[in-house]
């Protein structure tokens, strides 16, 4: 395993209970309501939908609202948005995934190209991507007490926007198509599932950090969750529903 920098090196190797006070916006877990509740909340959201349904069949809209439909019930429940701007938007699934003959958890990040340019997303550095920086079992939806250690706010200087674009005309970037997505993996770089196993909770809490760089050749952008406090706590539902990474999977790896 390589070494850390110091300045997250003893955040990102210890586990811990978090210490928790207040709300985060982030919807319950259905298993957390009582029948009745869940009840009652499927009841709403099934008339919701089926009154959609007939406008969008009397406006002639109904393939275009189906599929936006089972994307916003599905999104609240299993995705989690980081953030966003002109260049793309950042999301991680609400779950984990493991790797076989790997010790460590990965989470799963997609960047969704929100452009009309073919763009190029840098993922050569570990410590240059949106990655989990902390974890923690929680009574809670979200923290309290914040004891993370961060690394310091990323700069797109000069040097850096040249070897962007050096990297985007040799081909050694990610490259996503207008509107499409990228979809990688990423690990926790001193913990596995035996780790979040042994804690007991109703929320297993990953709270992602870093940047995304871009670049469509000619102008470079960044994405960063610096000042994403909230957005970047992930409230993962437990028992947490453990997934395999794809054999094919992009991979980033520290």
């Amino acid at each position: 395993m390589k070494t850390m920098p110091k300045s997250a090196a003893a955040n990102s190797r210890r586990a811990f209970r978090l210490r928790v006070a207040g709300d985060l916006e982030v919807a319950p877990a259905l298993h957390r309501r009582s029948p009745a509740a869940v009840a009652e909340l499927v009841r709403m959201k099934t008339n919701h939908v089926f009154a959609l349904i007939a406008w969008a069949l009397k406006s002639g809209l109904f393939v275009t609202f189906i599929f936006c439909c089972a994307f916003d019930v599905a999104a609240d429940e299993n995705w989690h948005m980081l953030a966003s701007n002109a260049w793309a938007t950042v999301s991680v699934e609400r779950t984990l995934y493991e790797k076989s003959g790997h010790p460590n958890f990965f989470v799963h990040v997609v960047v969704a190209n929100q452009s009309k340019r073919k763009v190029g997303v840098d993922l050569s550095s570990y410590w240059k991507v949106i990655r989990p920086n902390q974890w923690g079992v929680n009574e809670q939806n979200h923290r309290g007490v914040i004891n993370e250690r961060r690394l310091p706010r990323a700069k797109l200087d000069d040097a850096m926007r040249e070897r962007l674009k050096t990297a985007y005309d040799a081909g050694t970037l990610k490259f996503v198509d207008p509107q499409a997505k990228l979809d990688y993996y990423v690990n926790f770089n001193a913990s596995g599932r035996e780790d979040i196993e042994k804690l007991q909770g109703p929320y297993c809490l990953v709270v992602m950090d870093g940047e995304i760089f871009f670049t469509d050749g000619k102008d470079v952008g960044l994405l960063s969750l610096w000042d994403q406090e909230q957005a970047r706590e992930v409230a993962i539902p437990t028992p947490i529903i453990w997934k395999s990474v794809p054999k094919d999977a992009i991979l980033v790896l520290d």
